[in-house]
């Protein structure tokens, strides 16, 4: 009986933290949109080089980021790109790709989330951003991969690389999505007017009495 309620007690404190943190985004859309984006992006990155060991290729697109960066310094010529230091790119890449990604979040919370249909319940809002990762990765497959890098004839759809490919992008985009989705999380309207009705008072103390102000002793008349 008492490891029961221990456990009741534990599921009440984590839900009533879960709140406290989705009041928090309700109030601060913008600073946790971008802590959305910085975590997202970064979990789904360093995701996306562990593929391999699920049998698909790995997605790396801070390389990516920073092969299309000197693109536009050396030309599309694969070969002088490729000569610059590996360390160089990825660096490079590395920060477009983390700007790319707070800067996507960002306009999903301004410009997405608030257009898709779904009330901004918890499942609501993983929902919502499901749906803007899912679509980030089908303009990976449909314009960013064919479409910037035109030399590598990754053809339609980037059909030429494999249907493991597409996969591997369309998850590492659900993966962001996700983390999107399980931080920027918003209430409800519904959820902040209960939440307002039930706040508890904020009990004010009352003012404590003002302390008499002593004065000085009159001197005794001296009579003439």
């Amino acid at each position: 009986m008492r490891i029961t309620r221990h456990h009741d007690e534990m599921r009440r404190d984590n839900h009533e933290e879960i709140f406290e943190w989705r009041e928090t985004v309700s109030t601060h859309r913008l600073g946790t949109a971008v802590l959305a984006g910085i975590v997202a992006t970064h979990i789904a990155t360093i995701t996306g080089f562990w593929f391999h060991g699920i049998g698909l290729p790995d997605v790396d697109w801070p390389r990516f980021n920073g092969y299309l960066l000197m693109r536009t310094v050396l030309g599309p010529n694969p070969t002088d790109i490729l000569a610059v230091s590996d360390t160089t790119r990825l660096v490079l890449g590395w920060v477009a790709h983390a700007f790319t990604g707070v800067v996507l979040t960002v306009v999903f919370m301004i410009a997405v989330h608030p257009l898709l249909p779904w009330r901004n319940t918890v499942l609501g809002n993983l929902a919502k951003a499901m749906v803007w990762g899912l679509f980030l990765g089908t303009l990976s497959c449909l314009w960013v991969t064919p479409e910037l890098v035109p030399e590598f004839h990754n053809g339609f759809f980037s059909n030429n690389l494999g249907w493991k490919y597409i996969a591997a992008v369309y998850l590492w985009h659900a993966i962001y999505g996700l983390h999107v989705g399980l931080i920027y999380n918003p209430l409800s309207e519904e959820e902040r007017t209960f939440a307002e009705l039930h706040r508890p008072a904020t009990v004010h103390e009352p003012p404590a009495p003002a302390t008499p102000t002593p004065t000085a002793p009159t001197a005794p008349t001296v009579p003439a």
